[in-house]
């Protein structure tokens, strides 16, 4: 990689504002002319959403080769880093990458670009997989569909889906309904929250994002697909299904799953909790008596 113009610039930009800790950075080149090679490095921190100089452009008759470049993630957050090549303003990315905490990209003249984790190992593109904080139950994929569970007038319903591998702007969630709403709505919403469970114990979950759901289940059976707008998820956050309604009558029922009888938390009830009014949910009840809805996470974009 190299630049070879005096309006070539090496940047880096984060898609996200950062609030405790800016990522810093280390970058080797040469600085050549058709006489001389001169060994030279730059070092720095990203500026947020402001673009930054790796390696800012030659004057005029020299050429930069880039050798080396290493941009870590020191912030307490996943942080989205965008490399990008700027052409006299003529902005190209050359890559975009989600770096958790204590996670680095780096870029060799002889390999390329490789990003590692915390660890030290190589972060293998399609390949490297989150974890889960607690694995959930089995039963997503269960025939029987006669089993319902009513969601409790006001109550909130939350299922943990599990972490989510990169940020992402929406999630599209699949339902069946098999009982619609019958009387009148007073409102009825679906939201995505973030927490990290703890085994045994109810989380402290943030809201994401949530929609209006009460012109969808009160319409008919069946399958419903809804697709809720998110602000603030990140690569490795855990996600958490919420549900919630308010009727003056017959509440929605929906088909429900195993029970979690190990109380391990993957399931949470809170009473008397809109999403659209709650930005946390705290204080939640563990639920290990309760069926589980079964929501399906279909998508995500």
């Amino acid at each position: 990689m190299y630049l070879d113009s005096t309006t070539d610039n090496l940047e880096v930009i984060l898609t996200a504002a950062i609030t405790t800790n800016q990522l810093p950075f280390i970058v080797a080149y040469n600085d050549t002319t058709s006489s001389a090679v001169t060994p030279t490095k730059n070092t720095g921190t990203t500026n947020s959403t402001t673009a930054v100089n790796l390696v800012a452009a030659p004057s005029s008759s020299h050429q930069r080769l880039v050798r080396y470049i290493s941009i870590y993630n020191a912030d307490t957050v996943t942080a989205e880093v965008t490399v990008r090549f700027n052409d006299n303003s003529s902005i190209r990315k050359i890559l975009v990458v989600s770096l958790l905490p204590n996670e680095s990209l780096q870029y060799t003249y002889e390999v390329g670009w490789k990003a590692y984790d915390s660890t030290g190992a190589e972060k293998v593109t399609g390949f490297y997989l989150i974890p889960g904080a607690i694995r959930s139950l089995e039963f997503y994929s269960a025939a029987n569909i006669t089993t319902v569970q009513a969601l409790t007038n006001t109550n909130a319903f939350c299922l943990y889906i599990g972490k989510s591998e990169r940020s992402y702007s929406s999630i599209m969630i699949q339902l069946r309904t098999t009982t619609a709403l019958t009387a009148t709505v007073v409102w009825s919403e679906l939201a995505i929250y973030k927490g990290t469970p703890s085994i045994g114990s109810a989380t402290t979950i943030t809201r994401l994002g949530y929609t209006d759901t009460s012109n969808i289940w009160n319409q008919s059976t069946g399958t419903k697909t809804t697709t809720v707008s998110l602000t603030g998820c990140n690569a490795g956050d855990d996600l958490w299904v919420v549900l919630s309604n308010s009727t003056s009558g017959t509440v929605t029922s929906m088909r429900a799953g195993l029970a979690d009888d190990l109380g391990t938390g993957v399931f949470m009830t809170k009473t008397n909790t809109r999403p659209s009014t709650s930005a946390t949910i705290s204080g939640a009840t563990v639920d290990s008596t309760t069926p589980m809805i079964n929501v399906l996470f279909n998508g995500i974009y």
